[in-house]
């Protein structure tokens, strides 16, 4: 079976009609629900030691070498070379084998270009699970040093893990990873005992394991709707940005360890640096210890912004919405591109070779224009393109050619998790707890997961197994609303259906971490510099968002999240500060207790194109008349803040403020705190992150 396919490809369906299945779909979840429990003991294990393998399901310990052996042999008929392969499946449709001869004349030296059918060699090792880390017959490791990060390969990763281990041994950052620790391996003990209620309920229940089978189906189904072989995503990252700003100002820097931030945290590293083993989100003095010789500079965020001004403007001129994921990362899609300028190319290999030349000039064009270099990574999903993004670092490409569902899950059977976008070290470790280390065995235990996961959680999995992650929204629709004006600024409907953005960034934000602070205005000021940074990339990608997050790291390495949701889709900075500064009143007097506060801008959509107004715009989620009872409520709300006498008090945990916009003619409660009138906090749900995956996969902090 050939695995290209001509110009006539499957049509992609439309995300609306999919979400004509959100009624269907949500009654699947609740039909899980019907599954039984036998009786089984509910007691966990006693200890927090070793948690045991879940019964009749056995830990599949992961190859440590490149997987060459006879269940990865072509198949018979497999085309050793090209592009085009024929694959064997077993009668429940999984893939079996993978050719992976085509794949080993492909240059890996620096700035080269790839493409690739299936992993093989050094690249399959790249995502081979590490098994001293994965093994679920171990406790989870406390200090994680994460060696499959480009340039850091050659670290040694025990030597490496040991200095920080004896560095931070005893500090607040060990205590508290000895504490995350403890609660993913109660989470794991908490799965395993659903496991044996489904496997209970399966032996007595087989009727009911049918039904549970075709939920599965039926919700693999919805997501297959969604595949598509038609469009060519790229990612494309600057190659240690932050660092090669730096050694473009200053070219003695180029062959020296170097270091960017300072001896507190590093937010990044060159490549001479990370031979031995120093990264970003080290401490400084670590990184120093690590490497005597290590040179640290601080930040310089002028220099860095125009260069990923040119690096955008560039960009642009492929892909007029790309997306934006930082500074120095951006995703794009090339549909368009290709539409207007290759039309007579309609084969899916011709598009893709035609999508390398493409993106060979555009970032021989960003190093003409930047001076720096820029890795990418070109596939038929957001999610793909990402991690193939890593794969020629530094200064290359790598093309995922891959145009049939049997070739997709061929070839992120033997993925770990780890390489998914979206999972870190803490969801790692929980699937390794489950005996799951690989894309692959996602798929094969889809209808245990279906039975003990969340239902996002779940979504979240499947189609990342399937190799549908990034082309979905959640299918939790939104509700719609009719349109209007409020308060004299623009107001159109939000309807639940399609989102443009199906495949873009989910937030955007800026944390910093900075030493003790000594009073509550410096707390303040870090908050609305992160804020303003956030809204103007916000307002540069033309977004709007609809929810506000306070993040805070306490000094004991605690993380809780503050979020405040808006009854609007607005990229008003007065809108936002006013969320903020409810967020931050509870807090705030708690100053010194702090390391680092990010704010984050959530529940992302597209600014209309239809709005040629100037300045901010809003899109209301609730009726105009509900919107501006809510205004008032909130500024009654403010009043009496305002009103209220210093206090002594402690402040109480907050919970979570599902309220509407502040008002624009409110005055702002944290101004009026420093004329030492003290707000009493209002009261809010504040979320504790466990894992704190987003930020801290990779950071190393001592105090």
């Amino acid at each position: 079976m050939s695995v290209e396919h001509g110009s006539s490809a499957p049509t992609r369906s439309p995300p609306s009609d999919v979400r004509a299945e959100d009624r269907h779909l949500l009654s699947l979840i609740h039909r899980r629900a019907a599954l039984t429990a036998t009786a089984v003991s509910p007691e966990s294990p006693r200890t927090l030691s070793p948690v045991p393998p879940v019964p009749a399901t056995p830990v599949r310990t992961p190859p440590t070498t490149p997987v060459l052996s006879t269940a990865h042999t072509p198949a018979r008929g497999t085309t050793t070379s090209g592009i085009n392969h024929e694959y064997s499946s077993n009668s429940s449709g999984r893939v079996k084998g993978c050719d992976n001869s085509a794949h080993s004349s492909a240059p890996a030296s620096r700035g080269s270009s790839s493409r690739a059918a299936a992993p093989h060699g050094s690249l399959h090792s790249f995502f081979q699970p590490n098994p001293a880390s994965t093994n679920a017959t171990t406790a989870p490791k406390v200090v994680y040093f994460d060696d499959r990060k480009a340039g850091l390969r050659s670290a040694e990763k025990e030597k490496t893990e040991a200095i920080i281990k004896e560095l931070s041994k005893n500090s607040s950052f060990y205590v508290n990873e000895e504490r995350k620790a403890q609660q993913r391996q109660r989470q794991v003990e908490r799965l395993l005992v659903k496991t044996r209620q489904y496997e209970a309920s399966v032996r007595s229940h087989p009727d009911v394991f049918r039904q549970l089978r075709r939920d599965v189906a039926d919700l693999e189904a919805i997501f297959e709707t969604y595949r598509s072989f038609d469009s060519i995503y790229v990612h494309m990252d600057m190659d240690m940005f932050f660092a090669a700003v730096e050694m473009k100002k200053n070219p003695q820097y180029a062959e020296v360890p170097l270091g960017i931030g300072s001896m507190s945290m590093l937010s990044t590293t060159n490549y001479v640096a990370r031979k031995y083993g120093v990264q970003s989100g080290m401490p400084g003095f670590i990184g120093m210890r690590l490497c005597p010789q290590l040179v640290i500079v601080p930040t310089d965020f002028a220099a860095c912004r125009a260069e990923s001004a040119k690096f955008k403007a560039v960009v642009r001129e492929y892909d007029s919405d790309a997306q934006l994921l930082g500074m120095d990362e951006v995703m794009m899609c090339l549909d368009d591109y290709l539409a207007h300028h290759h039309m007579d190319v309609t084969t899916h290999a011709g598009r893709f070779d035609v999508a390398e030349r493409v993106i060979e000039e555009c970032r021989r064009r960003i190093a003409e224009a930047t001076g720096l270099t820029v890795s990418a990574g070109i596939a038929p999903t957001p999610t793909l393109a990402k991690m193939a993004s890593n794969y020629k670092k530094p200064n290359g490409q790598f093309a995922v050619r891959l145009f049939s569902r049997e070739a997709v899950m061929n070839y992120l059977a033997s993925i770990s998790v780890r390489q998914v976008p979206g999972i870190g070290k803490s969801r790692e470790s929980v699937l390794a707890g489950l005996g799951i280390h690989t894309l692959g065995e996602v798929y094969e235990q889809r209808h245990r997961l279906f039975y003990i996961l969340t239902r996002k959680t779940y979504e979240f999995l499947l189609a990342s197994s399937i190799g549908i992650g990034g082309m979905y929204d959640s299918l939790e629709a939104a509700p719609s609303s009719s349109a209007g004006t409020t308060n004299g600024k623009t107001v159109a409907a939000v309807d639940g259906g399609s989102n443009e953005d199906d495949w873009g960034r989910k937030s955007v934000g800026h944390e910093r971490t900075f030493y003790k602070l000594t009073n509550r205005m410096a707390l303040q000021a870090i908050a609305y510099k992160n804020l303003r940074r956030s809204h103007e990339t916000l307002a540069e990608e033309g977004l709007l968002c609809s929810q506000v997050v306070l993040k805070l790291k306490h000094r004991s390495f605690h993380v809780k999240q503050h979020s405040k949701s808006l009854n609007v889709y607005t990229d008003d900075h007065e809108v936002l500060r006013r969320a903020l500064d409810e967020l931050l009143m509870p807090v705030v007097d708690d100053f010194a207790e702090f390391r680092l506060l990010g704010v984050r801008l959530e529940k992302l959509r597209r600014r209309p194109r239809s709005d040629g107004t100037g300045g901010a715009t809003t899109l209301t989620v609730k009726s105009a008349a509900e919107a501006e009872s809510n205004q008032l409520t909130l500024s009654h709300f403010f009043t009496r803040q305002l009103a209220s006498t210093a206090h002594s008090s402690q402040l109480t945990d907050v919970e979570e403020v599902k309220g509407p916009a502040m008002s624009s003619t409110a005055p702002s409660p944290l101004s009026d705190l420093s004329t030492g009138s003290a707000a009493k906090p209002q009261k809010m749900r504040d979320e504790e992150v466990v894992g704190d995956d987003s930020a801290d996969d990779n950071v190393f902090i001592v105090e």
